[in-house]
């Protein structure tokens, strides 16, 4: 199969793996295409891995590294194990850092689509000194790659691919983890004059746990339906206006009162506390009753005083919550979205807009940038400062990316594109990156030239100051726009076995006269590759003992002459694109 025929067929299945996404889609990959004729028989080689040639992409050198077996020292046995390597890395400066988000390709000739693996979320993969590859150890099971039933062997033929996209800029990333009974993580607080109490709440004052500042908020005389009824008692998380966007924070804690009369604790624990920037507040509208509370031989109210106390019993570090993020249940045209928090600022247009109130105040529908030049087309971005009330976006900030000049471009024109949106959390120097998920790949054409979310950011959480999102009434959006199409390079290995005219018979005579070091035969070419054995070599230092080789009896050597042949059994071919 030429690989000019790689064409696609649509198709919507796909499956997530932990911490990879695996989807299918039909385009083929934008930079690289990489196939091997007589895939059995490169795995009978015994080579642990083979390289592909470099190939050259967003202004670096790249090869991927094959392992036809599965990396069985990293967890890739019975798979097949594909990795991006970046090349070339010597001529690299000092303290070199690439940052990349990169798929990987497996062609399903059967249904003429590709296999798409990723780094879920859309990780940005850094690549330096210590760590020069990325890849993935389970790319694919050989058990499925043989199965005949799919599409992805077919003639002992398969395809690989990359799509290279690199970013300018580094991020960070941080693991998950839950601490128990973490340190100093409890208050006391004791509240006096409580029958003068006035105030529809009262605070303690705070502590810190787990890099966050907590405090005791108590409703003397309840809230909303408990009003007059109950003591109403929460757990708040305060400094929200450090608090990172769109992450969620656990904590499980206690919250009790002190029977003073016989020490011993009236006490109701949270389990599920999440608390983000909008929800600072858990714990109970009813905590307890105020005629409960106010009986004296409960001895929860002695002197006019009750002792409330909080402890935390398990809280989510700072640092860890980067990878935490609740699941967004919103879809674009059947397509899930992806939102995630970035430090690199989008790489193609930023669009700050001042005074976005008064935008609101005008009551305009719709605002539309500068055009921008992104990825060889012109393109501008379409805001509805209020919601795309037309489509689902009443109460969020809709965005949408249209390209521009369409009147340029050729009739029947079709643009196939990756883009993400931003927006810029100026308080945490980072950037909310909402993407369609999988790494969806949207068609921009005559009939359909803007694609977005309707539902991009909520009102609530852009205007809520104790986000980052809106800083003097200034905001700032992003957009970074990958076009689809594919580059033409591509590389073709195969395992020829048992090739034609692959013997080569020499007579070399007078053995016993020969004082030179060593002697070449006449070259001889096979699968249109020359091989001498001038070239790199490979052979035998003890092939036969120099006794064995003069012992008459064997007759290896007669009238002063030996013959000696060379059979090529199975050779490698490979081709690639000019």
């Amino acid at each position: 199969m030429p690989l000019s025929d790689l064409e696609p067929k649509p198709t919507s299945s796909a499956h997530h793996g932990v911490g990879i996404s695996k989807s299918v889609r039909d385009l083929p990959p934008a930079d690289y295409l990489f196939k091997i004729h007589s895939y059995s028989l490169l795995m009978d080689t015994k080579v642990e891995k083979y390289e592909s040639n470099d190939f050259q992409v967003g202004g670096h050198k790249w090869k991927l590294i094959l392992y036809p077996s599965g990396n069985s020292k990293s967890n890739g046995k019975g798979h097949v194990s594909l990795y991006l390597a970046l090349a070339d890395t010597e001529n690299l400066i000092d303290g070199w850092e690439v940052n990349v988000n990169f798929k990987l390709f497996v062609f399903d000739q059967k249904n003429n689509n590709y296999l798409t693996v990723q780094d879920g979320d859309g990780t940005v993969r850094k690549f330096h000194e210590m760590k020069s590859e990325w890849g993935f150890e389970q790319l694919i099971s050989l058990e499925e790659l043989f199965d005949s039933s799919h599409g992805y062997l077919i003639e002992d033929s398969c395809v690989f691919g990359a799509e290279i996209f690199v970013i300018g800029h580094s991020v960070k990333w941080e693991s998950l983890s839950l601490v128990k009974d973490p340190p100093h993580a409890s208050i006391t607080w004791k509240l006096e004059k409580f029958s003068t109490l006035d105030k529809t709440f009262y605070t303690s004052n705070s502590i810190t746990v787990g890099e966050r500042d907590w405090r005791i908020k108590v409703f003397p005389n309840g809230e909303a339906d408990e009003k007059g009824k109950s003591l109403t008692v929460h757990l708040e998380l305060t400094n929200c206006e450090r608090f990172p966007p769109n992450r969620t924070l656990y904590a499980k804690f206690k919250l009790r009162i002190l029977d003073q009369l016989h020490n011993k604790y009236y006490e109701k624990t949270a389990s599920n506390g999440w608390f983000n920037s909008s929800s600072r507040i858990w714990g109970y509208g009813k905590f307890i009753s105020l005629s409960e509370l106010n009986e004296a031989e409960n001895g929860y109210l002695k002197d006019d005083t009750i002792i409330i106390e909080a402890q935390i019993l398990t809280i989510m570090p700072l640092s860890d919550l980067e990878t935490i993020r609740k699941p967004s249940s919103s879809a674009h045209n059947e397509v899930g979205i992806s939102r995630t928090v970035r430090d690199l600022p989008p790489a193609d247009y930023l669009f700050k807009i001042q005074s976005y109130s008064l935008l609101m105040d005008t009551g305009l529908e719709k605002y539309e940038s500068n055009v921008f030049l992104a990825a060889g087309y012109k393109w501008k971005l379409i805001l509805y400062p209020s919601g795309n009330k037309k489509s689902n976006g009443n109460g969020h900030v809709s965005l949408y990316l249209t390209i521009a000049d369409t009147e340029k471009l050729p009739h029947g024109w079709e643009i196939n594109v990756n883009f993400k949106l931003f927006v810029f959390d100026e308080k945490n120097n980072n950037y909310l990156t909402i993407q369609d998920a999988d790494g969806a790949v949207r068609k921009f054409n005559e009939m359909k030239t803007e694609w977005g979310f309707e539902q991009l950011i909520s009102l609530e959480i852009l205007l809520d100051k104790c986000n980052g999102y809106l800083v003097e009434d200034s905001c700032v959006f992003g957009v970074e726009v990958v076009v689809i199409g594919h580059s033409g390079k591509w590389e073709s290995l195969s395992m020829v076995k048992d090739p034609p005219q692959a013997s080569l018979k020499w007579k070399l005579e007078n053995f016993s006269k020969l004082v030179n070091n060593y002697y070449l035969s006449k070259s001889f070419h096979v699968a249109n590759h020359w091989f001498c054995t001038s070239s790199d070599e490979w052979g035998f230092p003890k092939f036969l003992s120099l006794s064995e080789l003069h012992e008459a009896a064997k007759g290896y050597i007669k009238d002063d002459a030996i013959i000696m042949e060379v059979e090529i059994l199975k050779i490698s071919i490979v081709k690639i694109s000019t």
